[in-house]
């Protein structure tokens, strides 16, 4: 009896992990903190693009058609929205110049010019 408890119990654990891991929250928190992240790790003059076709992928699946990416320049923070709402902010600490962040639809890319 104990151990078909504890099936149920850890079968249920991962299906709940699971859902949670592949959920649109999930994914703004996760890319709000990677871009934040490479904006403070990058050195001043350095260009860098970003795959975020999954992000376009999420959105399109939430009918969302608002900005995806957004940048708060006064604040210093990145925000992520896959769905109509407040989406998931990241701050960051670099101070970039308004437009240095830039999105290129055709290619699904984050452009950053830190």
């Amino acid at each position: 009896m104990f151990l078909i408890l504890n099936v149920i119990f850890f079968s249920i654990m991962f299906v709940f992990v699971g859902s949670v891991g592949t959920t649109g929250s999930f994914i703004e928190k996760e890319y709000s903190r990677k871009i934040a992240l490479a904006i403070d790790k990058f050195a001043p003059g350095t260009e860098v693009s970003m795959d975020i076709s999954e992000l376009y992928s999420y959105a399109r699946n939430n009918n969302y058609a608002g900005n995806i990416v957004a940048v708060d320049y006064v604040n210093n923070k990145i925000i992520v929205k896959l769905k109509n709402g407040e989406g998931s902010s990241f701050y960051y600490f670099t101070k970039l110049n308004p437009g240095a962040v830039s999105i290129d639809e055709k290619k699904m890319a984050l452009i950053i010019k830190a």
